[in-house]
């Protein structure tokens, strides 16, 4: 195995903090400039990116601290592994949905049970609006850049080196 893989893989393991901001820049950077694209609203695409990393961030730190501490069966981890991309996109229509609702927050002319019933159909729509209108090439290069990052750190975890 090139030692650079090796040493690759012992910081991906060893360094969950690390790893998950380095992910986080990623999702930020690759939102910002997608969403740039269509849309040059600078503070806008911004505040789009800043939640998309928030989220990547908390997703690969919890990912991260199950797959190396918690979990202890390959295939509880490979599983884990291959369930991150729809989980990441559901909590990133709830992340932008929460945020949206919290930010357009209006109390309704109508009795206290049916705020709660309008608010909820408004947070759901606002997750289906980010997750059908939102750009998917951030989403996916940040689940691709995770699931073999993770995939490296898994596979190389037991080298020679470490076993002597």
């Amino acid at each position: 195995m090139p030692s650079n893989l090796s040493h690759t893989s012992t910081k991906i393991e060893r360094n969950r903090l690390k790893t998950a901001l380095f992910i986080a820049i990623f999702a930020f950077l690759t939102t910002f400039s997608s969403q740039y694209i269509f849309a040059r609203a600078f503070l806008n695409n911004f505040w789009l990116g800043f939640g998309t990393a928030i989220c990547a961030f908390l997703m690969v730190y919890i990912l991260h601290y199950l797959i190396f501490q918690k979990l202890k069966t390959k295939l509880a981890k490979y599983a884990l592994i291959a369930v991150f991309p729809p989980v990441y996109f559901i909590c990133l229509g709830s992340f932008f949905g929460f945020a949206t609702s919290l930010l357009n927050f209006t109390l309704f002319q109508v009795a206290f049970i049916n705020q709660i019933y309008l608010q909820t159909l408004f947070f759901l729509g606002q997750s289906f609006f980010y997750l059908t209108f939102s750009p998917k090439l951030p989403f996916i290069l940040t689940s691709i850049l995770v699931i073999l990052s993770f995939l490296v750190g898994l596979t190389n975890r037991h080298t020679q080196t470490e076993q002597d």
